[in-house]
Formats: structure tokens, sequence, C-alpha cells
């Protein structure tokens, strides 16, 4: 929402996909939290009985809000903006590009994203340090779906780049190229 508000210079909402979240708790277990840590100060999941709507399936389910903060900033960049984007664009980097293409503020160059439009099934990383040994293991506690029918598939751009493997070996960025020739015919 922050990164946007620089490219809006008035206040409008935006409708974004409507999706669910799914988890398989309601209350985190007490045993477990002095082992977990993640981003934030702020341990939102660890009580989710105010979000969660009804159980279904052995899930935990709640609505996301499907309306975008009408942030904006008076002195925002109003000009033409490209977003590149490839199969490596996951979890927060897919929802910066389809939130991008729900701004309509530029264009999308490059390769299909991963993730799905369907829903991303790893939320909420939490990092679980093991007792004995140590170790640490990332693992996702929750799931967001959409509401909506769609195709199993990331985001398309508008402009497609196809690469080589004669590109990867000549470390040539196409996507880049094709952006940075976008914007010099503006």
């Amino acid at each position: 929402i922050e990164l946007f508000s620089y490219l809006k210079d008035r206040p409008e909402v935006v409708r974004k996909v409507a999706r669910e979240g799914r988890t398989r708790y309601d209350v985190f277990p007490e045993s477990l939290k002095p082992y977990i840590r993640t981003w934030g100060d702020d341990p939102w999941y660890y009580d989710l009985r105010e979000e969660v709507d009804r159980e279904e399936d052995g899930y935990f389910v709640f609505e996301e809000d499907g309306v975008s903060v009408p942030i904006w900033k008076k002195d925002a960049y109003t000009g033409e903006t490209v977003l590149l984007t490839s199969g490596k664009n996951t979890s927060l980097a897919f929802y910066t590009a389809q939130e991008f293409r729900s701004y309509k503020k530029g264009i999308t160059i490059g390769e299909e994203t991963g993730g799905s439009i369907r829903g991303i099934n790893g939320g909420q990383i939490l990092f679980v340090t093991l007792p004995v040994s140590g170790i640490v293991i990332n693992t996702p506690v929750m799931g967001s779906f959409s509401l909506e029918q769609s195709d199993d598939m990331g985001i398309v751009p508008d402009v497609t780049v196809d690469l080589t493997v004669e590109d990867m070996i000549n470390s040539r960025d196409i996507a880049l190229e094709k952006g940075l020739a976008h914007l010099r015919m503006r």
C-alpha cells in the first residue's frame, strides 16, 4: 500500500481480488511460542478467533479485505511506470504484480510470475527453532485463496519477453531492455 501511494496523486479506492485465508488453528499453542519468531513485532496471528468466520474441512476460514485502502500522496509520481516480472515473483512479489495491474499505473514487462491467481498457499511464514538441535525451519501457517473463479496461473505481463539460453549465457536482461526502451518512447 505504501509503495503504490507514491503512484497515486488523488484518492481512489481500488477493488482488489477478494480472498479468504485458511489456517489449521484459531489460537496458536502456548507451548510453541518460545520457539517461534517472524517479521514484525505484533504477533497478530497468535489468536485468530475474532477473524475466523467458519470452520470447513479441517480449516479455520476468514475473509480477507477485497478493497484497497485509498492512500495517496499529493506529490506522487504521475509519469509512466514499468514493472518487470518473472517466474521468480512469488509471495509478496506476486501480490505486488497483481496490485500493480489493478492500480493501472503502468505496464508489466517480462515473464509470467510465479504464484497463482487462485491463491498463495504459504502465507505468514514462521521461523521455528528446534529446541535440541537449534535448527531453524521456515514454515507457513496460513494460505490465501481467491474467492473468484480464475485460472491456475501467475500474472501474465502486458509485454511478454521470451528469454533464451543465449540471453542467459550473455547475461542479457531482455525485460529490462524492453522496459527502458518503452520508457524512452514516452
